[in-house]
């Protein structure tokens, strides 16, 4: 079987995303005008995800300025309409809506964003299983890291897809093997900690502290 060059896939990528990301724009426009003078207001919005490699990727985020002005919007439910809204627009928009879930589109306020370390922190967390701390070989077991637990830790299960991303950038996909959440016992204010081990061949080297583990969204 030929194998295709890095050139070829990345191409069509490109293309793909060339092609969908207006219909997305497209499409959150018409959301934010029918929502034109509404309350609480939509202070700012985005979207991201490798849209170009699978449409199912897409994320959209609408923020409100206020924690408070975001509860209002859940209560009133403002939020549910937008949901609704949105689908429907990408829908009209020809975006490929099958295979968009409706907990893609979230919901956030700027003081919930500052209070986390500023938006790069924010949504950088969302994913994040675990962060590494320390890496042990383990008999019957192989590699085995604990560290910090990220948000997404109340979601991972074993065999769930997962990616190693090493602070040197070099990115690696396994599965989880086993989990296990630690309980802190020395200080209340240390940050919540776990295990993981994978089910392939994963070496301590290839996974040093720092290293975050990160969910594969499918």
């Amino acid at each position: 079987m030929k194998t295709l060059p890095n050139e070829y896939w990345y191409a069509a990528y490109a293309k793909n995303e060339e092609r969908l990301r207006p219909i997305v724009e497209r499409a959150i426009d018409s959301v934010l005008r029918g929502e034109a003078g509404q309350q609480p207001p939509i202070h700012a919005h985005l979207f991201y995800g490798v849209i170009g490699a699978d449409p199912q990727h897409l994320v959209i985020w609408y923020l409100f300025k206020t924690d408070r002005e975001k509860e209002m919007s859940d209560s009133s439910g403002q939020m549910k309409r937008l949901v609704d809204h949105t689908r429907s627009a990408l829908k009209d928009s020809k975006y490929p809506s099958h295979s968009f879930r409706q907990e893609r589109i979230c919901f956030a306020s700027e003081e919930q964003i500052q209070k986390a370390g500023g938006h790069r922190q924010f949504f950088r967390m969302r994913w994040v299983i675990l962060t590494v701390v320390e890496r042990f070989q383990v008999d019957g077991h192989g590699t085995v890291v604990t560290g910090h637990r990220g948000d997404a830790w109340p979601k991972a299960r074993r065999g769930a897809e997962i990616e190693l991303r090493a602070p040197s950038g070099q990115c690696i996909r396994t599965r989880i093997r086993e989990l296990e959440a630690f309980r802190t016992c020395f200080s209340p204010d240390a940050p919540p900690s776990g295990g993981i081990s994978f089910e392939d061949k994963v070496t301590a080297e290839q996974v040093p502290s720092g290293t975050e583990i990160v969910e594969v969204t499918q």
